[in-house]
Order: C-alpha cells, then sequence, then structure tokens
C-alpha cells in the first residue's frame, strides 16, 4: 500500500465531496423541503448510487466509454430527459403554492428523491462522474492489487464523503428552521427546479 497516495486520496475526496455540488445542494434543499428524516432515502441513494459508479470506474467502466462513447449518449439522454421531468414537477408545484393564497406547507404535494432515483443519478452527475473517474485513474497505484485498491477506495469515499453530504443536510435543517417551513416552499421549490434545469444544460455540454 501507498502512505502517501493514501493520504492524498483522503484530501482530493474531503476537498471534492465538501465543495458545493448538485448531490450536495439537492440534500441541503430536499431536508428544507421535507424534513431530515424523509431525505435519508436521497442521501443513501447519493452514496450507494456513487459507490457503484466509481467500483465500475475502477474496473474499467471510463475504458467502456472511450471505445463505446454512443453507450455515454444514450446514458445523458435518458438521464437529461427524466431530470428534465423532475424539474418540471418541482416547477409545477413552485407555481401551484404561489397561486395558493394562504402559506402552506412546502412538503404537502411534493416528494423527495426515491432511492433509485438517487443511485441511477450519479450515473449522469458530472461531478460525481469526474470524482470516480478521476480518481479510479489518479489513486491506481493506491495498492497493487485490485481487489484491496477497490476496498481501500470505496471504504475512503464512504468514510470521508459521506459525512460532509450529512453536514449539508444539517445546514439545510438550520437554514429551515432559521426561514421557517411554511410559506418557502415555493422559493425552494422553485431553486430545485433551476438548479437541475442547470444541471440538464451542464451535463448536454460535457
Amino acid at each position: 500500500m501507498n502512505e502517501p497516495l493514501i493520504f492524498g486520496l483522503i484530501v482530493f475526496v474531503f476537498v471534492a465531496a465538501i465543495t458545493p455540488g448538485p448531490n450536495n445542494l439537492m440534500l441541503m434543499s430536499s431536508v428544507m423541503l421535507f424534513g431530515f428524516r424523509r431525505t435519508l432515502p436521497h442521501m443513501f441513494g447519493v452514496y450507494f448510487g456513487f459507490t457503484f459508479l466509481l467500483i465500475a470506474a475502477i474496473l474499467g467502466f471510463g475504458e467502456l466509454l472511450i471505445h463505446v462513447p454512443a453507450a455515454g449518449h444514450v446514458i445523458k439522454l435518458a438521464g437529461s430527459l427524466w431530470l428534465c421531468w423532475l424539474g418540471f414537477q418541482f416547477l409545477k408545484e413552485a407555481f401551484r403554492q404561489h397561486m395558493a393564497k394562504s402559506p402552506q406547507p412546502a412538503n404537502q404535494h411534493s416528494r423527495p428523491f426515491y432511492f433509485f432515483e438517487a443511485v441511477l443519478f450519479q450515473w449522469i452527475n458530472p461531478k460525481a462522474l469526474i470524482m470516480a473517474l478521476s480518481s479510479a485513474g489518479l489513486y491506481v497505484d493506491i495498492a497493487e492489487d485490485l481487489m484491496t485498491r477497490l476496498i481501500m477506495m470505496v471504504t475512503i469515499f464512504t468514510l470521508v464523503g459521506m459525512p460532509c453530504g450529512i453536514a449539508w443536510m444539517i445546514l439545510g435543517r438550520g437554514l429551515t428552521r432559521w426561514l421557517g417551513p411554511a410559506g418557502h416552499g415555493r422559493v425552494i421549490n422553485l431553486i430545485m427546479a433551476l438548479l437541475i434545469f442547470g444541471l440538464v444544460g451542464m451535463i448536454l455540454m460535457v
């Protein structure tokens, strides 16, 4: 095992996981809309999905995309269509709450991500793809044995990355307590819709 590379990977994962990105912003917004407990399936989906993505990258998924570019285009197109539908749902809920005269709780009609949706989302999330593919290539010498390298990298990403996501969820809960849950649903739903539509643009331009 290469100790300097292990330390470098820990720093890389922390910096990449704690900085703003689609997952962190959506987890924070989900907590503000639906609460901490209802966002847990979304959070676990993020980390299960990223783990599968990282394992695939270590086993050569990046090479597959290089040699079969059509597969990447299909993934991007299908994911973008699904995200557009999801963003429209948030936008529709924001409009419905804007038209309502009395303040309503943010979570009355919209819903958080399902577990499987968060899992699939990682495969079209530009930041997740960059993290998985780049770390699989840059830290290939972290251990000579493939299985050892795979276990070490998955463990480091889980132990370092998951607390970073939880920190963003805690931030979302703090903002909810500061702003108050009622009457702010349309703003948060609108932010979520714009974030998703912006992400679709990023995906299609990559």
